[in-house]
């Protein structure tokens, strides 16, 4: 068994990687939602659905036009062949009937949807050349969002006459409310938003003071706020823990002091407000001591690994 040693490069690539990736997540959807309604469609983001055959999957899209189809968001900066066919075995659990309960008819309804892979623009063509890749849209997130058809294109003629040839829609008001979505957020971004809650809590009797106290459950609920009322419900006990690490990874960092048994936030005024890049600067912070815990675990791996050859060499001796 060959070990190879923690690259920080590498560790660095992949966190600001999955930052990247659930940024986009929630620019892309939430507009793309907002859109598709103003068009009269109806549209859900992480809706769960039951597979006919048992158990229940959570696009990140699901369209009920025509047809029904399903958009998954795939995001990838790697060019590796294996990474790709990773993304696409993902996509065909979708190859199959699911049942949509309508709540409002209170009657249930079969269907096997389109499916659509979303990936950034510059990502789509590398996927051109896998065999049974399924239609895969390609955005680009700027100041508004441009999706083309990368590979195949969509049947349902509603959501097909949107693309003209591209298909346009703005950036959602809602994103600079809404900042998390049902999926586990990287640690550094999820303690920024709650450094940033944080402050927005802070008391006017304490303005002037060095430090400010905050109750931890005025911060929860802050927390549970800034996630979409569609998935409030879903994510609130997995909330709690959400925050306990940002919070103890806040603490690392020495801008607040955690009380947990009190129940008590202390935030130091002049600590990271100075930060001109709170996110780069906390990924930063993340990514050495991942790096580092990283480390840790493979001298403890190559140890591991050691005992037995030396037990060998024991008793050969003997």
């Amino acid at each position: 068994m060959t070990l190879k040693y923690p690259d920080l490069e590498g560790v660095e690539k992949e966190v600001e990687s999955e930052i990247n990736a659930y940024i986009d997540a929630i620019s892309v959807l939430s507009s793309l939602q907002v859109y598709l309604k103003d068009m009269s469609i109806e549209c859900y983001i992480e809706m769960k659905i039951k597979k006919k055959s048992g158990n229940s999957k959570t696009p990140d899209l699901l369209i009920r036009s025509a047809n029904y189809i399903i958009v998954d968001h795939k995001y990838t900066e790697s060019e590796n062949e294996r990474t790709l066919a990773g993304k696409l075995e993902e996509m065909r659990e979708y190859d199959r009937v699911f049942i949509f309960d309508d709540r409002k008819s209170k009657l249930e309804e079969e269907f096997k949807p389109e499916v659509v892979m979303l990936t950034p623009e510059r990502v789509a063509k590398h996927f051109q050349d896998f065999l049974n890749c399924p239609i895969t849209w390609g955005y680009q997130l700027n100041s508004e969002i441009v999706i083309k058809q990368a590979i195949g294109a969509i049947k349902d003629s509603t959501v097909s006459s949107l693309f003209n040839p591209d298909l346009v829609c703005p950036l959602a008001r809602q994103i600079s409310k809404y900042k998390f979505l049902t999926s586990h957020p990287p640690l550094p971004y999820t303690a920024v938003q709650i450094f940033n809650l944080l402050f927005n809590l802070s008391p006017p009797t304490q303005f002037f003071s060095s430090e400010f106290e905050v109750k931890y459950q005025d911060v929860l609920d802050g927390f549970n706020d800034i996630f979409p009322p569609w998935i409030r419900g879903e994510v609130q006990q997995l909330n709690v823990k959400r925050l306990g690490e940002a919070l103890d990874f806040l603490q690392k960092v020495g801008w607040i002091r955690w009380f947990e048994p009190e129940k008590i936030v202390i935030v130091y005024r002049n600590k990271g407000r100075l930060v001109a890049d709170l996110l780069s600067y906390l990924t930063e912070k993340y990514v050495g001591a991942e790096h580092a815990k990283r480390v840790k675990d493979f001298q403890k791996k190559q140890e591991m690994l050691k005992k037995p050859e030396a037990q060998r060499r024991l008793v050969d001796f003997t």
